[in-house]
């Protein structure tokens, strides 16, 4: 069974991605990631519960507030 629109009584289906979405997803939905090697004491970033997180003597420690 097809879905279809309630109201123009269209069937519902995804469309193909275009050229132009494929070419551009990185800078759509790229998060920044800071590679392993390269953390410094000092640096950010939000952890999976979306609180700060700051890398100091060679671990990330949440920033209690």
């Amino acid at each position: 069974m097809v879905a279809k629109n309630d109201i123009t009584g269209d069937s519902i289906a995804s469309r193909v991605n275009s050229k132009q979405y494929e070419d551009n997803f990185d800078l759509i939905f790229r998060k920044n990631k800071i590679a392993a090697d390269k953390v410094q004491d000092g640096d950010q970033r939000l952890n999976y519960e979306g609180k700060l997180e700051s890398y100091y003597g060679g671990s990330w420690n949440v920033k209690e507030t």
